[in-house]
């Protein structure tokens, strides 16, 4: 797990956290490339996914470093903040760069 960015400060990164200890466990799969993942919870007991803030600067940076079999989950919420349109664009430019998209609600729903 990788922290690079100092200005994505706060509670983002639960969700990657969260996953990457799912991931040693082996309780999901392992991604080909590398798991990018932003989001948190108040309630990881129950799997929940929280949205987080900064949407727009964080999907510009993922799709901006998204590569070849990174797999890539955001919050559940942002995917209905976002006109279809926009939804579609970001999963086929990330799709186009062999990634894949996942907005999620819970954490049993990947």
């Amino acid at each position: 797990m990788r922290f690079s960015q100092t200005r994505f400060q706060g509670s983002s990164y639960q969700l990657a956290l969260v996953m990457a200890d799912r991931l040693a466990r082996g309780r999901e799969f392992v991604p080909r490339g590398r798991l990018i993942a932003s989001g948190c919870s108040a309630a990881w007991h129950a799997g929940r996914v929280d949205t987080v803030e900064g949407r727009e600067a964080k999907t510009e940076l993922i799709l901006r470093q998204a590569a070849p079999g990174d797999r890539v989950l955001l919050p559940h919420a942002w995917r209905q903040e976002w006109e279809d349109a926009a939804y579609a664009g970001l999963a086929a430019a990330l799709k186009g760069k062999g990634a894949s998209l996942a907005c999620i609600e819970r954490i049993g729903l990947i």
